[in-house]
């Protein structure tokens, strides 16, 4: 598969939202975006419902811009550079990854603070664009 490694500020990322992880709190949005590396759609490729195929049709949709993902935090031996790169599988062109890397190119899971302060970062430019539903 061909990889587009050309991302836009104004492209929009999706990641599914589990009704556990609903309503979004500061707490519930620690654990939607996971280290050292984050699944979303891009919008380039798929629309946002298409995070919820196959099989997570109750699950919500989170849409931020690639723009809104913090470049770098940190600094020292925490500094961490945060980048968005295609990485299709099958049945999932669209599938895309938030990786964090130490400034040497390892990737590598941040510190619990500047995991905290990258969500801080992002959730303030998060919007939900569908609400899970709840089945009972």
């Amino acid at each position: 598969m061909t990889i587009d490694p050309d991302f836009q500020a104004d492209e929009t990322l999706y990641r599914r939202v589990a009704p556990t992880e609903y309503p979004i709190t500061e707490a519930t949005f620690q654990k939607l975006i996971p280290f050292p590396d984050c699944s979303v759609n891009r919008s380039k490729y798929s629309q946002p419902t298409d995070v919820l195929l196959p099989d997570h049709q109750n699950y919500g949709v989170l849409g931020f811009l690639v723009g809104s993902v913090p470049k770098e935090l940190g600094e020292g031996d925490q500094h961490r550079q945060f980048v968005v790169e295609h990485h299709p599988v099958p049945n999932n062109y669209a599938h895309s990854e938030i990786r964090s890397y130490q400034v040497n190119g390892v990737l590598k899971e941040p510190a619990k603070t500047l995991r905290t302060c990258f969500r801080d970062e992002l959730r303030k430019k998060a919007w939900l664009i569908l609400e899970p539903s709840v089945t009972l």
